[in-house]
């Protein structure tokens, strides 16, 4: 793995990790409708999780959703995180 791409992943992942220390307990519930999105689009189109990432991103703001949610869901789709406060 190139050096960038081992800095992208770990961008990823604090973004997440974000995203739950914000959310909390509401995590869950939060990052649901942004991860079936995704894991329609994936099972529709056979497109991996980080490609359908970035291309959705990019759209955001025309469909009101939070870019960075949509980011965090990508990465807790491709690699599931503990739950807010506990463990896997």
């Amino acid at each position: 793995m190139s050096e960038l791409a081992v800095k992208i992943t770990a961008d990823l992942y604090r973004t997440r990790d974000t995203m739950k220390a914000l959310y909390g307990a509401r995590w869950q519930e939060e990052v649901a409708p942004y991860m079936a999105v995704l894991k329609g689009l994936h099972e529709e189109k056979g497109v991996p999780y980080l490609d359908l990432g970035q291309q959705l991103s990019k759209e955001m703001q025309d469909h009101n959703l939070n870019p960075v949610m949509l980011l965090a869901a990508m990465v807790e789709l491709m690699e599931p995180s503990a739950p807010a406060g506990g463990k896997k």
